[in-house]
């Protein structure tokens, strides 16, 4: 699971350019077998969990929390 999470932040900081002080909480977490995914937290929007896995060896965003139509995701 660390080593996703390592993974997962590679991924913000080196492809989408994301400064690692906005990232506030990178946790895996388990679920329905076999996913293993990350949950991460912006400073930019504490309201929203981003999910990541990895996907034959690349890291994907997978889910992000729904919100009200028309909202906009900084992060997707």
């Amino acid at each position: 699971m660390l080593s996703l999470e390592n993974q997962v932040r590679q991924y913000l900081i080196t492809e989408k350019n994301i400064d690692e002080k906005t990232i506030v909480s990178l946790d895996g977490r388990f679920g329905k077998l076999p996913f293993f995914g990350v949950e991460v937290i912006f400073a930019d929007e504490p309201d929203v969990r981003y999910f990541y896995t990895e996907i034959d060896g690349k890291i994907v965003p997978v889910h992000v929390t729904l919100k009200p139509k028309g909202y906009n995701y900084k992060h997707k």
